[in-house]
């Protein structure tokens, strides 16, 4: 039952049933309501704006969306309503965690090449000083 609307609704309707095309992909089948993900897959597939409005209404998880979470914690919570959640790890860049441990290694190595450095250059400022300090012996052993 494709309703006739213009050039713009077509598109915009086009752009729902994508995104709930998407989104039923996407979503984690223990998040799934009412029916399985394949027969939800099936129905926004056959039904076009029929089946994206029974996806949106009655098969989509409710409270957060599908995707990561936006307030950046360690990991995301999954699972049925009324479930224990799930703990899933955010993927590296999203880490705040993981980018602090990035932080701290580099700083920490930074920290390392500049002791050695410093180390380098006292074991040369010595060297320079004894052979200064033997130069200036054997010139006042000679007449």
């Amino acid at each position: 039952m494709l309703l006739r609307v213009g050039g713009i609704g077509f598109v915009i309707l086009l752009a729902v049933w994508l995104y709930c095309l998407l989104d039923v992909i996407t979503t984690d089948e223990s998040r799934v309501r009412h029916l399985p993900k394949i027969i939800w897959l099936l129905i926004v597939l056959l039904l076009f704006e029929v089946g994206a409005a029974l996806w949106l209404i009655a098969g989509r998880p409710r409270g957060e969306a599908a995707g990561p979470s936006p307030n950046g914690s360690r990991a995301r919570q999954r699972g049925p309503i009324g479930s224990r959640a799930q703990r899933v790890p955010l993927p590296p860049d999203d880490d705040p965690e993981f980018l602090a441990d990035l932080g701290r290694q580099h700083d920490e190595e930074h920290r390392r090449k500049l002791n050695r450095w410093e180390a380098e250059l006292r074991r040369r400022e010595e060297e320079l000083r004894r052979r200064e300090q033997d130069g200036r012996g054997d010139g006042e052993d000679q007449p």
